[in-house]
C-alpha cells in the first residue's frame, strides 16, 4: 500500500495508547507504548491503573519486536511528585521495554539526577507544557550526561517539530504528519533547512488515540 510504503520511507511509526493494533504496520516498525496518564488528566479523570497494566500485558502477548520505549506512569503538571509516582511503578512495566522517565512542569534538573542515581531508565520522555519544553535543548544536554535519549512528545506544529529535531533529540511523537485520514505530509528534509541531508529521527504518530 501507498501509506505503507510512505511511513516505511518516513521511518514514521507509532505511539499505542488505547487500543493495541492486532499487527504493526511494517517490519522494524518504531513504536513507543504511552501511560495513558496524559488523557486521563486532561480528562479530568481518575488514572485507572488496572486497565493500564491490562494493556501493557496485552501488548507484552503481542510478540512484536520491542519499543522505542515505554513511558513509565507519571503525574502531568506534578513535578517532583511524579518522580515518585513514577518510582512506584517503574517494575510495573514489562521488563523487556525499555522504560522512559517523563519530565514534567516543576522538576528540576537536581532532583532528577538525584532521581536517576537510584532508578534506572533508557530513555528520557519531554512532556509538560510549552514553556517546559522551550528548555529541551538543557535537557538534551541532561540526557547527554546520562548517555540517554531524549524524546520530545506532542510536536503538534511544524514549529515544535523544527525545534525538537534542532536540538537533535532521539525521537518525536506527533499528529500533525497526518492531514487527513491516511495521508502523509512528506516531513523529512524540508524540516531542517540548513540541511539538505534527510532527516534520521523517528516520527511517532498519534493517530489511534
Amino acid at each position: 500500500m501507498e501509506f505503507i510504503r510512505v511511513m516505511k520511507e518516513q521511518n514514521f511509526g507509532m505511539m499505542i495508547v488505547n487500543r493495541i493494533p492486532s499487527k504493526l504496520a511494517y517490519e522494524a516498525m518504531p513504536w513507543g507504548f504511552d501511560n495513558m496518564c496524559f488523557g486521563a488528566w486532561r480528562n479530568g479523570t481518575e488514572w485507572d491503573a488496572g486497565a493500564w497494566h491490562i494493556r501493557a500485558l496485552q501488548l507484552r502477548s503481542k510478540g512484536f519486536h520491542p519499543p522505542l520505549f515505554a513511558v513509565v506512569p507519571d503525574l502531568p503538571t506534578k513535578g517532583n511528585k511524579s518522580l515518585e509516582f513514577s518510582a512506584r511503578h517503574l517494575e510495573l512495566v514489562p521488563h523487556e521495554f525499555p522504560k522512559a522517565l517523563a519530565l514534567q512542569d516543576g522538576m528540576t534538573y537536581q532532583s532528577v539526577r538525584e532521581h536517576l542515581k537510584t532508578y534506572k531508565y533508557d530513555y528520557l520522555f519531554l512532556g509538560g507544557s510549552d514553556a517546559f519544553k522551550v528548555h529541551c535543548s538543557d535537557w538534551k544536554r541532561f540526557a547527554d550526561d546520562f548517555g540517554l535519549p531524549l524524546h520530545y512528545a506532542r510536536a503538534s506544529t511544524l514549529e515544535k517539530l523544527e525545534h525538537a529535531l534542532h536540538c537533535e533529540v532521539a525521537s518525536v511523537d506527533s499528529s500533525f504528519p497526518l492531514v487527513e485520514s491516511r495521508t502523509l505530509l512528506p516531513l523529512h528534509g524540508y524540516l531542517c533547512p540548513r540541511t539538505s541531508q534527510l532527516c534520521t529521527v523517528p516520527t511517532i504518530g498519534r493517530g489511534d488515540e
